[in-house]
């Protein structure tokens, strides 16, 4: 064999890191530096090595992100669950402990990035236009702040190009193909966001309505990005054939019109996505936007295998991840509403002062959703196959006793009632759509109550308890007490058999007029005749339009109703003065209360133990 002298050892060396690099950049290095053509269709010029790393960077970032989340909610949970076992036969002495902090950087946390605004005060108070345009609410500031951080990333990504590159066409090439592929990559965040099943709610402790707010910012960048990628592609074309060439490939190039298929889908959802438009007309909306959605996949989809293209695996999860959210909703809508021996579910609707409908979901099986969960009505005679989120107001379990055991004979064994099936009630302010059909079909029965069919589908959220805690300030705006009721409820029963630290509760409600009361006056008079609820409880209606002054009459000193509206921040820092054991203060109302509520937790935060949570829903 003859021997191989140094030159030709590098000469060897050179070609072998030559064809690295052609195998993992796609490349016509035959073609000239003025060649365009070559770079207009398919992966030359694209780099899918770099489109890989990208990927497992931006994933892994968020994976990362999301084991701190984890590491920070286990944290919580057992601090939580310590401070309930040892607060449940305690005094109000033998709570002092729980009062403050044990660590100076947790409060701080919480109080300049979890419950901070963005600036100032406002969050969830939507920005206005007129008295009848809202134009959009403000993130956060750690929302605002991972939103900030994913953009930067993927801008960083997107700017990771070859610029050694001589000829410019394999630079906007390696573009195409970048935009493309972390629009694709994306698409898998935001279909997992969509979803109501989204396993990361529950493994995280992460609201829906903070999922559906990265689901929006996601979107608006993954358009962005297949407009880039889009353009790419045009402009390479344009230098090699003019307007006729682009022309000739959108009319006659299925790959090419699918791919444009999927971006017009996308534009057409950016221009109807913002908040006015979707405020207008919410359920239309809805329905276009989710038929623009399915165009835009099946564009995506299409485009990518008649490349064929390296990111038909991402498509394929996408679509798995949509299948599995419907198929798992599905499963449970029949399961909770079908039953051989009892039928199916039926609504009983009742017309109610205030414009509202209290609707009562007659179930076939035993079902109890826990405190401050939702679920998804649906009725068909009103609105087809919608929709829509409700705060669970009220649940009851209907029992059955054994006929073949008579109480009467006393040789017998009692055996205990068991439950065979239940009623789920729900609160439907009239606004458009739905709501306001409902009500007005419900308005026109000479009994103001209507039988229909409907569905419930759920239930969701109720992720955290508040066992632990012991005071609770619990503020409610017009509707949104539906959402505290069961809170007070399961509070004052868990107080009655030992099996919670709170001791005090301060229930806060704020209301239009006297009418808006009978919204849920059976059930604050199930509240109000617990036994145990005078050690504990406390409520405070606020009126902030009555008709006349005899309308504010407090009914003693347990509950009492004032004109106007309360001062949160006033609130909060007389029962923060008075707390016993940790303190929390929850929201569920409009936008303008919640941060007011917001802004006074904070205040707060970090002279004691004090954690605040706020109920949302931010369509």
């Amino acid at each position: 064999m003859p021997a191989i002298d140094s030159s030709q050892m590098a000469a060897l060396a050179a070609r072998a890191a030559s064809a690295a690099s052609t195998s993992t950049k796609v490349r016509h290095a035959a073609y000239p530096t003025t060649s365009v053509t070559p770079y207009t269709y398919g992966l030359t010029g694209v780099d899918p090595k770099m489109d890989n790393i990208s990927s497992r960077v931006l994933y892994g970032s968020v994976g990362f992100i999301c084991v701190i989340v984890t590491a920070v909610r286990l944290f919580q949970r057992g601090n939580a669950h310590l401070r309930h076992l040892t607060s449940l036969n305690s005094n109000a002495e033998q709570q002092v402990y729980w009062r403050n902090d044990q660590s100076s950087w947790w409060p701080w946390l919480k109080k300049h990035m979890m419950y901070a605004p963005l600036k100032n005060k406002r969050h969830n108070r939507e920005i206005q236009l007129s008295a009848a345009v809202n134009l959009c609410t403000i993130p956060s500031r750690l929302h605002t702040t991972l939103l900030v951080l994913y953009y930067l990333s993927n801008l960083i990504y997107c700017c990771m190009l070859d610029y050694t590159e001589l000829n410019k066409a394999a630079v906007i090439a390696e573009l195409r193909g970048r935009t493309g592929h972390l629009s694709t990559l994306n698409m898998i965040a935001l279909f997992l966001m969509a979803g109501r099943n989204n396993p990361f709610i529950t493994v995280l402790r992460v609201s829906f309505d903070t999922m559906n707010l990265f689901h929006r910012w996601i979107g608006r960048l993954i358009i962005v990005e297949a407009i880039a990628h889009t353009a790419a592609w045009a402009s390479n074309k344009y230098t090699a054939t003019g307007w006729t060439g682009i022309g000739d490939a959108v009319g006659h190039n299925a790959f090419i019109q699918y791919g444009t298929i999927g971006t017009v889908a996308m534009v057409i959802i950016l221009i109807q996505s913002p908040s006015p438009i979707r405020h207008a007309a919410y359920e239309t909306f809805l329905h276009i936007h989710q038929l623009l959605a399915f165009a835009t996949l099946l564009g995506v989809f299409v485009h990518a295998k008649l490349g064929p293209l390296p990111q038909i695996p991402y498509i394929i999860l996408i679509i798995c991840i949509w299948s599995y959210d419907r198929i798992f909703r599905l499963t449970r809508l029949l399961y909770r509403n079908l039953s051989k021996s009892r039928g199916m579910t039926h609504a009983t609707v009742e017309a109610l002062p205030g414009e509202a409908c209290r609707v009562t979901f007659h179930m076939p099986r035993p079902w109890t959703p826990p405190p401050g969960a939702h679920v998804y009505a649906y009725l068909p005679s009103i609105s087809l196959w919608q929709s829509h989120p409700f705060s669970v107001a009220w649940t009851t379990l209907q029992t059955s006793e054994n006929i073949d055991t008579p109480r009467s004979d006393p040789e017998k064994p009692q055996i205990a009632p068991r439950a065979t099936s239940s009623t789920v009630s729900l609160i439907m302010a009239a606004r458009t759509g739905m709501t306001r059909k409902l009500y007005q079909r419900a308005s026109a029965s000479p009994s103001q109550t209507v039988t229909i069919p409907g569905f419930l589908e759920g239930s969701y959220g109720g992720l955290e308890s508040l066992h632990s805690y012991g005071s609770l300030v619990l503020f409610a705006g017009g509707v949104g007490i539906t959402h505290q009721l069961r809170h007070v409820q399961d509070l004052l029963l868990a107080y009655e058999a030992r099996t919670a630290a709170v001791r005090r509760i301060h229930l806060i409600w704020i209301v239009r007029s006297t009418e808006q009361l009978e919204w849920v006056r059976p059930w604050m008079d199930k509240l109000l005749a617990m036994p145990c609820r005078r050690d504990i409880l406390r409520i405070s209606l606020y009126v902030t339009k009555p008709r006349s002054p005899r309308d504010i009459v407090s009914a003693s000193s347990r509950v009492q109703m004032f004109a106007g509206r309360p001062k949160a921040g006033v609130v909060i820092r007389g029962e923060f003065e008075e707390r016993v054991g940790a303190m929390c203060v929850g929201v569920c109302g409009p936008g303008a209360l919640a941060d007011d509520v917001r802004e006074g937790a904070r205040e707060v935060v970090g002279e004691g133990k004090c954690d605040f949570w706020e109920e949302a829903f931010t369509w």
